[in-house]
Formats: structure tokens, sequence, C-alpha cells
């Protein structure tokens, strides 16, 4: 059962924010050395293709500038396209697919500070991580306690692909929008909730797999009705909830719609990246893993995988997390294994899998950190760490150094 949000002492929480806020931050140091060292083993006329300012000097900004930060720059000069472009019959990549309150936000920044897109965007998405870190504190320390507290935060800010969260990429800034609306599930303020999937549905691709998360919340409100009653004004909020999640989910298709006249233009846009291939729900997956596995047996690895993933989300060793992370965690899998590929995104996508981080340090069971063993907790996180950073240097080296035509993250 989860306990009460208040039953975590003001001083208790202030010191975990600042332990995690420390990490992070030192985090982001690291990725920061790791992308000028990538950014001295660049090609400039490759990363031409990831910007609209070609053959640029390549340094930090450069880099944290390229790739999406390619998209949402565009659509800062340029805006969206009128006419969907195509290839050979087929809706190629373009801006459509990239949301706009990142790139609007970053705009009127720009227009208030002078700086350049590089410059502005990536700050932004690195101060708005800074600001994510205290609401994900918020979140955990009263499932988990202090110590599984910070060192989740910490874990989630040295994964693989973290350095994008301070880069013109619009993560940071769906982490804070989402972060936001976990929190007000576990509260049950259900109007803070529906204002903030209004931003994230033009934010982040999020609110379809928030749906079962928001009806896991409404439940829980439901079956604790004995101790407060549920009023005829709160059934009115989670109606407005509920409206908000529609407007949120279905606003930017429609808008893409009217812009362009292609009903569909949207969901081609997505499909783009595909390159032609099947796009059916849950062929991407089924095909990656087929081609690294083979045809029989990419079916029994990605079988084993999911039997592991739901043992790992389900079983009593995740227990502490809750009816809604772990809900969110599995609504998540099955939304970016129908719409998603085996590609390099994923590595960034899965940041939003942070509280799995949970049951990796063996938080997530019926005891604390603080009930047991503190060396054996300590050594286990302390590889994680090493071991992310080390795929880090590796993710940097493999996708973000621009030493080849093609080399999206």
């Amino acid at each position: 059962m989860r306990e009460p949000l208040t039953a975590v002492p003001i001083a208790g929480r202030a010191k975990v924010i600042a332990i995690a806020l420390g990490g992070y931050l030192l985090a982001r140091v690291v990725s920061a050395v790791l992308i000028c060292w990538i950014a001295a083993h660049s090609s400039a006329r490759n990363l031409a293709k990831y910007r609209i300012d070609p053959y640029p000097h390549i340094d930090y900004w450069t880099i944290a500038g390229s790739w999406d930060g390619r998209w949402f720059h565009t659509i800062i000069e340029h805006g969206y396209p009128s006419v969907l472009p195509y290839h050979h019959g087929r809706v190629v990549p373009n801006s459509w697919a990239f949301l706009p309150v990142y790139p609007e936000l970053t705009h009127a920044l720009m227009y208030l500070t002078g700086g350049s897109f590089s410059v502005v965007g990536s700050l932004f998405a690195l101060i708005v991580g800074i600001a994510a870190v205290p609401l994900m504190v918020l979140l955990f320390m009263p499932l988990i306690g202090a110590r599984a507290t910070w060192m989740t935060v910490i874990l989630y800010a040295v994964w693989p692909a973290s350095p994008v969260l301070q880069m013109t990429y619009s993560e940071s800034l769906g982490m804070l929008l989402f972060l936001g609306i976990l929190l007000a599930l576990a509260r049950f303020r259900w109007l803070t909730v529906a204002g903030l999937v209004l931003v994230l549905g033009l934010t982040r691709p999020l609110t379809v797999p928030l749906v079962p998360v928001a009806a896991a919340a409404c439940w829980m409100r439901w079956k604790g009705r004995s101790g407060r009653a549920v009023e005829r004004s709160e059934v009115a909020s989670v109606v407005a909830m509920a409206v908000a999640f529609v407007v949120a989910t279905g606003a930017w298709p429609a808008y893409v719609w009217w812009r362009t006249g292609v009903r569909s233009a949207y969901v081609d846009t997505e499909h783009a990246w595909t390159h032609g291939k099947d796009s059916r729900p849950f062929r991407g997956w089924i095909r990656g893993f087929e081609v690294h596995f083979g045809d029989l047996g990419g079916k029994v690895v990605l079988v084993a995988c999911i039997v592991i993933f739901l043992v790992a989300l389900f079983g009593p060793w995740s227990r502490r997390l809750g009816l809604q992370l772990r809900v969110w965690c599995l609504a998540y899998a099955v939304y970016i294994g129908a719409v998603g590929e085996v590609f390099t995104s994923q590595y960034r996508f899965m940041l939003f899998t942070f509280p799995l981080g949970v049951i990796a340090i063996g938080a997530g069971g019926a005891r604390r950190l603080e009930e047991r063993s503190r060396w054996r907790t300590d050594v286990v996180f302390g590889l994680m760490v090493l071991g992310f950073l080390a795929l880090q240097v590796a993710w940097c080296w493999e996708l973000l150094r621009v030493h080849k035509p093609w080399s999206p993250i």
C-alpha cells in the first residue's frame, strides 16, 4: 500500500533532493565531456545532414544542436510544411513528426536572449531536466525511501542515452511534464492532470500509455472511498481529465490533417521513419529480433524477454513501486513495442522506463534498502553506474559521433 506523501519530513526530502541534484549535475558534466570528445572526432561534411547550417564548425554546441535539433530548428525558422513531402509515392520524414511545445518555447527564449538555437535549445533542455529531478524524488521517496530514491535518480541520470537530456531534444521537457502528471495522479488531483496532459500531448507522444495509469489511479481512489467519500465535484474532475486525454491525444493529428488536407498525415509521417517496411503494430520489434537472431530464434528471444520483463515487473520484488508505476512500465513497453522499431532511438525512449531502476537495485521488495545489507546494495549500484557510463561512452562513439553519412540517435 502506498504511504501518504506527507509522511516524508521536509528536511529529509531536501537532503535527498540535494544528493540527487548533485548526482544529476555530475552526470551532465560527464556527458558534456563526452560530447566535446565526440565533436573532435566527427565529420563536418556528414554532420551537415543533421543541421540546417551546412558544414558547421564542430564543437559542443554543434553536436548538442544536431539530429532531432535539425527538425526543431527548421520548425523555428520555417514553420511546418503545408504540403507533405513524397518520394516514389511515400511520405518521407518531415517536421510534422515533431510536436510544437519545445520548439515554440525555445523560439521564445531565443527571441528574449538573442542566443542561437543550439545554445538556447540545449541549455533550455538542461534546465528543465534539472527541474525534473526534485519531482522524481517526490515521486519515489514515499515509496522506496531515501537511499533508493537518490540511487534511482542517478541511474536515470547516467543512462547510456542520457546526453539527449542536455541536447536540443524534447525528452527533458517531456520528463518534467510526465513527472508532474504522475505526482498529480498520486495525489488524485484530476484537474492538474488534465492541464498537464494537454501540454504533454503537444510535447511528447506519451498520452496514450498514460491512459491506463490514469485509470489505475481512478480505481485506487474508488477503492479507498470508504476513508474519503467521492463527491460529485470529484467525479466531474475525473470526467474533465478523461476529456483532456482525448483532446491531448487527438489534437495534433487533427491539426496536421487540417493543415495538409491529408487525413492520415501524422501517422504517415511517423511511418516514414520505417522507410517502407511493414509498419503494422509490433511488426517492427518482431522484425528487429528476427534480423538479429533469425526467424525462429528471434521469436524465442523476444518471448523470453517479454516473460522476464513481466516477471520482474509484477513479482514480489516490485511491490513497493505501487500499481501506477508498474502499470506505466507495462503500458509504455506495449506502446513502444506497437509503434516502434528495434532502432537506435529506442535507447532514449527507454529513459521513460526509469522506475525499472528501482527493481534493478533491489529496492522494490517488501523491505526498504535501509533495512537490507548496505554493502550489497552499494556494490550493485556502483556496478550499474559504471556499466551505464561505459555504455554511454559506447553510445556516444557509435551513434553520437558523426563519422558516416547515416548516424541517427
